[in-house]
């Protein structure tokens, strides 16, 4: 089979593994005029214009605007059976197997009931994180809960089946067909996370009940476009119950569908405070910033807000930003704003107990989110009793009163005048952490997110 690959970034990346050598690359193509004319993997990289001097049987979308792709293909004269989404494609010509990952010699307890949590690629990220504390969540109320997952990072996976919780992945899961999904029919309940898996919701909900959890920024929605006439017309089904963490995600997915029937159910997280000792304060604030590069984090406005702070100011403070790089050229940028600056630390992305250390030795989390549905790490920073400086268009704004167990803040300036009063007024800190996991006790503790989820899953009868 003779192909041509549409797009040539992280999707290409992740997925160029599973390509047999029965399906020849004839030719890339990409909207970046800066690639043309260059080579991947030993093939040359083309502008899409020029596509119509190949012989192919298929041109495969590997991009997020894979719905913008095809009506761009449609313009250049390409017919529509000539067009797939790279999902498509793999579900149409790589028949695969389900994997499991489990705990060797893990104790069996005995559950009477079963839950499947499904959701996007596994890593250490919203979804998937979200994933595992829901997990945890559901166990400390009686139900076994396992995670299904079309893709995962290794460390990820072996990081949470080490603490006992069952994985599965299943590569083609975002369009299988209820034919391929025997295995589901083990499990008492099935949750669907995240807004790139409601194809998999929708073809669920055809045959049995589903709980569909929204927990997604509007940049994912993106991921569906290319389907989303498939998904006006699944969403009205009985069988699907939808959920949102916060009327962020409730209000987004409504500006994109339409639909009303949205009930609220926040997250939970387990609680670590006890495992550490209690954080003795620093000559200097130590702040904390969290999340994948790219805009929507708004790292450039927590750093410009930061750097209209007198020098005076900021030498008493140090900046621990963490990070997974999602983009290079907005990265280069922030770095670029910190230079010459010795206030600001950079680290990879980590894992959970090295991001449980660091919050301890912390005063401050920021998060300064263009757009987040909830945002588990500053859950975390309160169940540890630390202060949140947060985005109002960020979820968890709804539980955070401003003075009281936290902060919010409305633009730049307002967050450079939140700043200034936390390096004056340190021992304001000391009385606003308690209230912040006075919050996390009342809403988001492993076992009030289990009660919620499971009362919904027994109000709303989605069983078999």
């Amino acid at each position: 089979m003779r192909i041509v690959i549409f797009g040539t970034g992280q999707i290409y990346c992740q997925q160029r593994k599973y390509l047999e050598p029965d399906k020849e690359i004839v030719v890339f193509i990409d909207n970046d005029s800066a690639k043309w004319n260059t080579y991947l993997d030993g093939v040359k990289i083309v502008s899409p214009k020029d596509v119509c001097g190949f012989e192919y049987d298929y041109i495969i979308l590997m991009s997020m605007y894979a719905h913008e792709m095809k009506l761009q293909l449609y313009a250049l004269g390409i017919p529509q059976e000539k067009i797939i989404h790279y999902e498509d494609f793999f579900h149409q010509f790589y028949p695969c197997k389900l994997i499991r990952y489990q705990l060797k010699g893990k104790d069996e307890r005995e559950y009477d009931k079963k839950c499947l949590i499904i959701c996007n690629r596994l890593g250490y990220h919203g979804g998937p994180m979200a994933a595992v504390n829901e997990a945890f969540a559901l166990e400390s109320v009686g139900i076994e809960a396992h995670i299904l997952a079309s893709d995962g990072d290794q460390e990820f996976i072996d990081e949470v089946t080490k603490k006992g919780l069952t994985i599965l992945i299943y590569k083609n899961l975002l369009r299988a067909k209820w034919c391929e999904m025997s295995f589901l029919q083990e499990y008492t309940y099935i949750i669907v996370n995240t807004v790139p898996m409601i194809n998999c919701a929708i073809e669920i909900a055809k045959h049995r009940s589903v709980l569909f959890w929204l927990h997604d920024a509007e940049v994912s929605y993106r991921e569906v476009a290319y389907w989303n006439d498939e998904v006006r017309r699944g969403l009205h089904n009985s069988r699907m119950k939808v959920c949102a963490v916060s009327n962020v995600a409730k209000n987004i997915f409504r500006e994109f569908y339409g639909y009303e029937e949205i009930e609220i159910l926040p997250t939970g997280i387990a609680d670590s405070y006890a495992l550490f000792d209690k954080h003795q304060y620093d000559s200097r604030l130590q702040i904390m910033v969290i999340g994948s590069i790219f805009p929507l984090k708004g790292q450039d406005i927590f750093i410009e807000s930061f750097l209209r702070l007198p020098r005076v100011e900021q030498i008493k403070t140090q900046v621990h930003i963490i990070r997974k790089i999602v983009d290079f050229q907005f990265y280069s940028e922030i770095k670029k704003m910190c230079t010459p600056s010795d206030y600001f630390l950079f680290y990879g992305e980590m894992s959970k107990e090295e991001l449980d250390m660091m919050y301890n030795s912390m005063d401050i989390l920021v998060v300064p989110s263009r757009q987040e549905t909830m945002s588990l790490v500053a859950m975390e920073a309160m169940m540890y009793g630390k202060v949140c400086i947060v985005s109002e268009k960020v979820g968890i704004a709804e539980y955070i009163k401003n003075g009281k167990n936290g902060y919010l803040f409305t633009d730049e300036e307002n967050l450079t005048d939140i700043l200034h009063q936390c390096i004056f007024q340190r021992e304001n800190l000391k009385l606003l952490g308690p209230e912040a996991r006075k919050t996390y006790l009342k809403y988001f503790t492993v076992k009030e997110c289990g009660k919620k989820i499971s009362d919904i899953l027994r109000e709303t009868q989605i069983d078999k």
